[in-house]
């Protein structure tokens, strides 16, 4: 079994290879998002009463940010059981180590 940091430090590298992508699609993925009143979905209720062109929003956007983090999507969405939750689970991924990657960046990380 890998290793959380591990998984974390290939995040981190992913992002700083793919930093421009990263940053062009997440602002752009949360907007759509919340135009679309996706971000407020609190219950497993909701998520089964989306339409099947929110569920095809929420596929794109899920694959799109599995892409620039290179996490395996279907793992994901087998652990969560929804594209929803894995999507929101990835956004918050994304947040969290963007940070890291720009320490990483200007110096102030190193990962060996």
């Amino acid at each position: 079994m890998v290793s959380v940091a591990v998984i974390i430090e290939k995040v981190i590298h992913t992002i700083c290879n793919a930093a421009k992508d990263a940053n062009r699609a997440y602002p752009a993925i949360h907007r759509d998002m919340q135009k679309r009143k996706l971000l407020r979905i609190k219950t497993e209720n909701e998520i089964r009463k989306l339409t099947v062109a929110e569920h095809r929003v929420i596929n794109g956007h899920a694959e799109d940010m599995s892409g620039i983090l290179d996490v395996d999507l279907g793992l994901l969405n087998k652990r969560t059981g929804s594209p929803y939750k894995s999507l929101k689970i990835l956004l918050s991924l994304f947040r969290r180590v963007r940070s890291l990657a720009l320490f990483q960046k200007n110096g102030k990380l190193r990962l060996k």
